[in-house]
């Protein structure tokens, strides 16, 4: 079913930049499409063969700025939360993985700040890896997206 709303064609935009991540376009993992979703999923619970997994959903805190002529500008927050292994014995395996992965979510999502022509500004917030302790080689990424729009009040 398509988005009938602007929100949720954000979030389908912002997914579908997820999914073109490729080591042979010069990432640091292939995602799946299968393993980008915009519902809420207990991410810790995902098989490995999955990996990178993300999940994509609004958060709150978002703004608005009503403008003449029924406008408003809108910052809609948007969470992506990430989840990769980090295999191996190297000592800083989990904290590269979590910055490799946090640094190839803002090189999808900027190539077009625009997403389609669907925002007039996308910017990713910092953010930083947190990482399983001890034998345990999860990492998890939690960056925040605020996408900028402008359009007409009442046609969400």
């Amino acid at each position: 079913m398509p988005w009938d709303t602007h929100d949720g064609q954000i979030l389908a935009a912002i997914a579908a930049k997820l999914r073109t991540m490729t080591v042979a376009g010069g990432y640091h993992y292939d995602v799946k499409a299968t393993s980008v979703v915009t519902e809420l999923v207990n991410i810790l619970t995902i098989p490995e063969t999955e990996l990178p997994f993300f999940m994509v959903e609004p958060t709150p805190g978002g703004i608005r700025d009503w403008q003449p002529a029924n406008q408003i500008e809108v910052i809609l927050p948007v969470l992506i939360t990430g989840r990769v292994m980090a295999n191996g014995t190297a000592s800083d395996r989990k904290f590269q993985a979590g910055l490799n992965l946090l640094g190839d979510v803002e090189r999808a999502l900027t190539q077009d700040i625009t997403l389609g022509g669907l925002l007039f500004d996308l910017r990713v917030q910092p953010a930083e890896p947190l990482v399983g302790l001890g034998n345990d080689n999860q990492v998890v990424v939690m960056p925040e997206v605020l996408c900028h729009c402008h359009r007409t009040y009442g046609v969400p």
